[in-house]
């Protein structure tokens, strides 16, 4: 395998998907953060498959480097018994109710992957409902 020419692919991949990038959205997101930090609230953020991995990263990244409080919903036990108990479809919807209701607050919640590859339409519409943020 010529390993410089998958190297140079690689990296022209890398750079068109920066120069796509919306600064706009870099921005709103900046803003959200920052009253999310006036307010001393908390960002979920999610990941489906491998994607919770680097959700959870990010969200040591939060509260290690940037000091937002942050959580993931990548424990496996949490993710079994509420697929279990109320579908598939329905977990992350359920898991989000009950940590708001515990905490009595609006939960503040991004979101790493496109909403169409866990989320479907009709929960994305209960969490709209639920007071969230939601940062795509």
């Amino acid at each position: 395998m010529d390993y410089s020419e998958y190297f140079k692919n690689y990296t022209k991949s890398i750079n068109e998907i920066l120069d796509n990038v919306d600064s706009n959205l870099i921005e709103k997101s900046v803003k959200i953060i920052n009253k999310i930090i006036k307010q001393n609230k908390r960002i979920f953020i999610i990941g489906n498959g491998g994607s919770s991995s680097i959700a959870s990263h990010v969200s040591v990244d939060f509260a290690k480097v940037a000091r937002v409080r942050s959580s993931t919903f990548n424990n496996s036990n949490l993710i079994t018994c509420f697929a279990n108990d109320y579908k598939y479809e329905n977990w992350v919807n359920e898991a989000i109710k009950d940590i708001k209701k515990g905490e009595e607050l609006t939960c503040d919640y991004g979101y790493q992957l496109s909403a169409e590859n866990l989320i479907p339409h009709q929960v994305l519409l209960q969490i709209q409902q639920l007071e969230i943020l939601w940062i795509n």
